[in-house]
């Protein structure tokens, strides 16, 4: 028997598979926003958040950000959820670094990890061209405040990043961001 908080992540993840466009965006973050909570399970939470988070990078929604913030609280928490709330306080680099390594202690099972990698790394192949270097911005906050052997658990994020980089001129805005984030994540050794 399936559970509602099983069907709401199978809803969410199937959503984030059409993060492809800047026209498709908005309708993927307003499903989100309403099914945001018809769960508090962690794993909801944290689907949520990881397809609400990139816009935030970029629009500033205190709505979400609070609203992420509840859903973590009701979790228990407390800290993830202070973070969140900050959001309208701070610039993203410093909410990140503050946000990301609280995100990545909350992800205690390697399936919690591997859906978040799943989901930020389907926004990346999209290309949707709103939420690219956000994501970008996010990873590399996960990225830097993951446990030394991140890469070796998923190794589809490493792939995937050479195929940006691959595929990514030079010249291209992003192109900075993924180098920084392929030397974080690979061991120098």
């Amino acid at each position: 028997m399936t559970t509602t908080a099983d069907c709401t992540i199978d809803v969410l993840l199937a959503i984030s598979q059409q993060l492809y466009s800047v026209d498709t965006e908005p309708l993927v973050r307003s499903i989100t926003r309403t099914l945001l909570f018809t769960s508090t399970s962690k794993l909801h939470c944290l689907v949520s958040t990881v397809l609400l988070l990139p816009k935030l990078l970029v629009d500033y929604s205190c709505n979400d950000a609070l609203d992420l913030g509840y859903l973590w609280r009701i979790q228990g928490n407390l800290a993830l959820s202070a973070a969140l709330s900050m959001h309208t306080n701070k610039d993203n680099a410093q909410w990140l670094s503050e946000l990301c390594p609280l995100l990545m202690q909350s992800m205690a099972e390697p399936e919690e990890e591997k859906l978040v990698v799943e989901i930020l790394l389907t926004i990346l192949m999209g290309r949707c061209s709103v939420l690219l270097s956000p994501t970008l911005e996010f990873l590399q906050g996960l990225v830097g405040s993951a446990p030394v052997l991140f890469w070796k658990r998923n190794a589809t994020l490493l792939s995937c990043l050479t195929r940006l980089i691959r595929t990514t001129n030079a010249s291209d805005s992003s192109w900075p961001m993924l180098v920084k984030i392929l030397t974080t994540l690979v061991p120098s050794e």
